[in-house]
């Protein structure tokens, strides 16, 4: 899977579409509706005590009930960051303490969601604002325009470039694992074509040195009549011969072992093949012996 396409509208910096949020985002998400509603009492407090036109009570009334709304919409920003935006967008055209609400959901649309849907609610706060201030009379245009829009343009920022943040992050954690697979994969393959390459030259080896058991035995079977001595010298160069071929297989099965396994496998020996195989092929010696007599 390419990052483009985890770092879309479906990035890791967006929830999931079933809502699920463990309990880190939900204690987040409750210290940012209280942190709004604090911020949102402290930009409505200028406009009840020292202005010359104080807010009447139903427009205070108004003001708190769009602000708390706007305050609690906060719980549902990581789902529906834009939807939540707006909704904070278009309370805060009527309450001064819906503001803060409005600037943490900018926030959290510009960190969770693409840069189009942030410039688009970015694009709205200007016209709300102005609706804002033609309805408020605490305030004017000019204070709006210059105190408000660059705080939004501010927090807009500041998202968009955490979020191009974890985007490089991600893209590079991406990039690293998969450079690390390849490289497993890479020396896997080299391990494996070795290991090919030992048995193969192994059994090669092994054929020839059990072609010279077979020959010198097939000799010993055609000359029954022998001397003793030269006898013991073709049964000594078979044992010599089948102690090598077993410690050249020792030494190969080692080598084609994983490194987990354990590094000295039990390879038969000529002490054991002397001590096990060789008394049943006296015994079928003898038996056919006593059939033949």
């Amino acid at each position: 899977m390419r990052p483009a396409s985890l770092l879309g509208s479906t990035d890791l910096t967006q929830p999931s579409s079933t809502g699920q949020r463990t309990g880190r985002d939900k204690t987040v998400d409750a210290a940012g509706c209280v942190t709004a509603f604090a911020l949102g009492a402290l930009f409505l407090s200028p406009s009840l005590h020292g202005q010359v036109v104080p807010l009447s009570p139903a427009r205070i009334t108004v003001d708190v009930a769009c602000g708390t709304l706007a305050c609690l919409a906060l719980w549902w920003r990581r789902r529906w960051a834009l939807g939540v935006a707006i909704a904070c967008l278009l309370l805060g055209t009527i309450s001064i303490s819906a503001t803060p609400a409005g600037l943490i959901a900018l926030f959290s649309l510009a960190v969770h969601r693409p840069v189009r849907q942030t410039l688009l609610a970015v694009a709205l706060w200007t016209p709300s604002m102005l609706v804002f201030a033609a309805y408020s009379p605490t305030t004017d245009v000019a204070s709006v325009v210059v105190r408000v829009i660059p705080l939004a343009l501010a927090v807009a920022a500041w998202g968009m470039f955490l979020r191009a943040r974890r985007q490089l992050l991600f893209t590079l954690r991406e990039r690293a694992m998969r450079a690390e697979a390849d490289q497993q994969l890479h020396e896997e393959q080299a391990r494996r074509t070795e290991r090919t390459r030992i048995a193969r030259e192994m059994h090669d080896v092994l054929a020839h040195r059990i072609s010279l058991l077979a020959l010198h035995a097939g000799a010993l079977e055609v000359r029954p009549d022998l001397p003793s001595e030269k006898v013991r010298e073709t049964a000594e160069l078979l044992r010599g011969t089948a102690r090598q071929a077993l410690e050249e297989l020792r030494s190969v099965i080692g080598l084609l072992r994983d490194p987990g396994e354990d590094p000295t496998p039990p390879v038969p020996t000529t002490r054991i093949f002397m001590r096990e195989v060789l008394p049943d092929h006296r015994a079928a010696s003898t038996r056919h012996d006593v059939r033949r007599a």
